[in-house]
Formats: structure tokens, sequence, C-alpha cells
């Protein structure tokens, strides 16, 4: 929801193929009980495309995260903004103007390491951060990526440069992060750090 309009995602998988739909609503109209003419967009995606999240952006973009890529729609019109392939291990759309996907690179016979790709949104640049192993876990907040290695935390920011890194003698079960704090979560207790 951006104030104006509000995005609602619909997956219908009652059938032996998945269907997914974004609904557009004008707040304003769906108020006044014109349910005819409030929803302003629909856009239904091909045929067992599993829509996940969906997020507006600052400058009124929709950004739609489907089970093999990530989409934008903008002034009526949907694009493809990336297709994910056969390396991609996570994504995520939380972030401000950005998008994040982690790529597995094979380095070798039995080691493997992480390319963290940010994209913007807009431009369509992307920015790489590496990461010397596979990851856990991607949590994203804002203006913050956390990579969850295991046992270490690597903090980056939107222009892909390292924030903080958090090494723990034990293994993380999960990050939660807020404007300048993060939550490094155990199986027992949560630890808070600022960055």
């Amino acid at each position: 929801m951006n104030g104006k309009y509000l995005a609602i995602a619909e997956v219908n998988i009652n059938g032996a193929i998945a269907e997914s739909s974004v609904k557009i609503i004008e707040i304003e109209k769906a108020s006044t009980g014109d349910t005819t003419n409030s929803v302003v967009y629909k856009y239904s995606a091909d045929t067992n495309k599993i829509i996940t999240d969906i997020k507006y952006q600052e400058k009124g973009q929709l950004v739609c995260i489907y089970n093999d890529s990530i989409h934008i729609i903008e002034n009526d019109e949907e694009k493809t903004l990336i297709e994910f392939n056969n390396s991609t291990q996570f994504s995520d759309i939380d972030l401000r103007l950005h998008v994040v996907r982690a790529e597995e690179v094979s380095s070798g016979l039995f080691s493997s390491k992480t390319n963290v790709v940010l994209t913007n949104i807009s431009t369509k640049t992307e920015t790489n951060y590496e990461v010397g192993s596979l990851i856990k876990k991607l949590v994203c907040y804002e203006q913050i990526t956390a990579i969850n290695l295991g046992t270490e935390v690597h903090f980056i920011n939107l222009n892909g440069w390292l924030e903080k890194r958090y090494i723990s003698a034990h293994e993380i079960k999960d990050v939660v992060i807020g404007t300048s704090i993060a939550g490094i979560v155990y199986r027992d207790r949560i630890k808070i750090i600022t960055f």
C-alpha cells in the first residue's frame, strides 16, 4: 500500500495449474463503495508462476517477486526485471529502490562461493558482493542486507560495501534487522548489535 493505491497478490492453487495475479485498487474509490471501478489495474501471470511477495517502492513502482523472477509494475505496465537461473539461491525485495539475489558460483570441485547481487530497479545497474562460501539466508531492510553464513553475518549497504561483520562461536538461527540495529537470533537467546 502506498497511500493512494492498495496492491493485492492472489495465488490460486485449487486446480492442477497454479495461477497468480496482482490487483491494484484505488483506495478512495473503494472506500466510497465503488467496487466496480475501484480496481484500476489487474495483471495475471503466466501459468505455474507463483507470486511470493510484493512491495511498493518510493517512486510508486510495485515490485513483485515470483518463484522464478522479479517483476515491476509501473504506470500500468508490467516488466520483467530479473529472471532467476539454476544458481539463484535466495532473493529479496525489501530494500529501498533495490532488489537482491544470491547466486552460487562454483569455485572448485568441493567448494563454492556466493555472489550477492544488488540491482537498482530504476537504473538496472548491478553491484556484486562476493562471499567465500554458501549462505544460509538473506534478510533485508531498507538499506541493509544481512547475509547469514551460519556462524558469521555480513551486513552490506546498497553500494555493496561491508558495513559490519559479526562472528559468533555458535550457530546463528536467524537475523532480524531494524534501523541501525540488528538482532542475532540463537536457539536460546537474542543478541542485539548496532551498525
